[in-house]
């Protein structure tokens, strides 16, 4: 083989493999977890009917998974589920309390959605990148109820 051919060849090689691009994949999960000192439950209110449509108690030290997301393309997308997106309102009950969260602004009597404490606001949760690579990206969203978390809200 020639010299050029080869240097030819070997360029075009190298051309072949820097210039490869991925489709890439994400997979995302949320939970909440329970750190307070007590079990939560949680009661899932509907937005066309208002009545309970799930009723999740959650353990002391427990953390549930609530959605998991996943598809093509390197993505930030987060896996808020659908139970949440579907809900008007939440109770929970904790200490044999009732906190009330909304997503409907002008309800003055709830925890504002824009409220930080708001388990319904997916900006509430916090991300943690479990794997990144060129073509791949693993996350979790977490949401923690504590001790502190109940004390501020009263």
């Amino acid at each position: 083989m020639k010299k050029g051919t080869l240097y030819m060849l070997i360029i075009i090689i190298f051309q072949l493999f820097t210039n490869c691009k991925c489709d890439g994949s994400f997979f995302a999960k949320s939970y909440i977890i329970n750190n307070a000192s007590n079990d939560i439950d949680f009661l899932f209110i509907d937005k066309t009917s208002g009545e309970v449509v799930k009723t999740i108690v959650l353990k002391k030290n427990e953390k549930l998974q609530l959605g998991e997301y996943g598809g093509r393309s390197k993505s930030n997308v987060k896996a808020f589920p659908n139970l949440l997106l579907t809900t008007d309102s939440l109770v929970v009950n904790f200490n044999n309390k009732k906190y009330f969260y909304d997503v409907n602004r002008i309800n003055i009597n709830k925890i504002p959605f824009d409220d930080s404490r708001n388990v319904l606001n997916e900006l509430n949760y916090k991300r943690t990148i479990i794997e990144e690579t060129k073509c791949f990206l693993q996350s979790e969203d977490i949401f923690t109820f504590t001790d502190v978390y109940f004390e501020s809200l009263n």
